[in-house]
This record gives structure tokens, C-alpha cells and sequence, in this order.
């Protein structure tokens, strides 16, 4: 690869780990909101897409602790879709665990230390 290549995929990355932290703050929204039963299926679809994009885009740019939590998290969202009422209440915890999981993984990522 020459050089210049190389410098605009380094611009890239860097571009992307810029966003991470809006990312989060979107996801973090929309479990919060998830949790409190106030999203609409607009707002779901939104977070759902927020969460699926990360997926790739973690794994392309090298953090696979972004994608494989964010996998894990789309998943919890897919099992909440068709969870009895009954056992909302724990997928709701499980995605708020993954909600914590990846914004660690962001920080790493990012090289902050707020949680």
C-alpha cells in the first residue's frame, strides 16, 4: 500500500473513533429510554440500527470489543422483541450490562477514562 492510502485510513479511523463517543451517548439513550417503555418503534428501529452499525464498524476498524459486545447487545434487543412480559424485566438488565460493556470498550478504544 503507498503511503498516501495508508494516511486516509488512518484519517478514517481516527473520523470514527471521534463518533464513538455520540455513539454511545445515543446507545445510552435509547436504553434508557427502552428500560423506562418510553420509545417508540421509530426511536427502536433507530437504536437498533445505531447498535447493528457498530458491529461493523468495530470490527473494521479494529475493535473487536466494540463489534462482539454490540453483537451481543443487537441479540438481548432481538430476545426482547419476542420475550414474554415476564421476562422483560432481565433482558432489560442484560442490555444495560452490554450498554456498560460497550462503552468500555469504547473508552479503551477512544483512550478515555470516564465510564
Amino acid at each position: 500500500m503507498n503511503e498516501e492510502y495508508l494516511k486516509k485510513l488512518q484519517a478514517l479511523k481516527q473520523q470514527y473513533i471521534h463518533s464513538l463517543p455520540g455513539i454511545l451517548q445515543q446507545i445510552q439513550q435509547g436504553t434508557d429510554a427502552l428500560a423506562s417503555d418510553d420509545m417508540s418503534v421509530a426511536d427502536m428501529d433507530e437504536y437498533y440500527r445505531i447498535v447493528h452499525s457498530l458491529i461493523g464498524s468495530g470490527a473494521t476498524y479494529g475493535f473487536s470489543e466494540v463489534s462482539d459486545f454490540s453483537r451481543s447487545l443487537e441479540n438481548s434487543i432481538k430476545d426482547l422483541a419476542d420475550a414474554p412480559s415476564d421476562s422483560r424485566e432481565k433482558i432489560i438488565r442484560d442490555i444495560q450490562a452490554w450498554c456498560v460493556l460497550i462503552g468500555r470498550a469504547i473508552n479503551t478504544a477512544t483512550g478515555s477514562d470516564e465510564e
